[in-house]
């Protein structure tokens, strides 16, 4: 399968991209695991707090299971204004799903930030931000180590690399 490898540099192209949230946004949801260096960029950037939602709808072995959304820490007021950032759209389940639960609480859609997408032309028509299209297998800079095999990673892990990375 072709890998595509995202660079560092991608993140100074996403505060960018994301400097037109400066002033329009009360705070950043991030969701972990892969929206976790975006977000905190994200949080910098728009000099605004970050809070989290875990998500996953792969199981440890790559399996597609159900998203299971956990650890919510953000405060969800009604009429707060809400950036949400992941590191990558790939189906759109995720971001539909916390999109939609945000909405639910705080009575606004939440803007929508990510650094790559699978699907552009779903993007622009849903109003998701992001800076690079790919195809194939991502690996982001992060997930990236001397001597750390991608595929494991991402193909559960272990207690020494921090736990399992679920599959893109």
């Amino acid at each position: 399968m072709e890998k595509t490898l995202i660079p560092w540099s991608v993140l100074d192209e996403f505060k960018k991209v994301i400097a037109c949230f400066r002033g329009r946004v009360d705070y950043v949801v991030g969701i972990l695991r892969g929206g976790a260096f975006p977000a905190i960029c994200a949080s910098h950037t728009l000099e605004v707090p970050v809070y989290w939602f875990k998500a996953s709808s792969y199981t440890s072995e790559g399996q597609k299971m159900p998203l299971v959304v956990s650890n919510m820490d953000a405060p969800l007021r009604f009429q707060d204004k809400v950036l949400v950032v992941d590191d990558i759209y790939d189906t759109g389940e995720t971001l539909r799903f916390v999109t939609d639960f945000i909405s639910s609480l705080t009575g606004r859609s939440p803007f929508r930030a990510v650094l790559v997408t699978k699907r552009p032309v779903e993007c622009i028509e849903r109003g998701v931000l992001f800076v690079r299209e790919v195809q194939g297998w991502v690996v982001f800079p992060w997930e990236v180590k001397e001597g750390v095999n991608v595929e494991k990673v991402h193909g559960g892990g272990s207690q020494e690399m921090g736990g399992a990375v679920p599959p893109r």
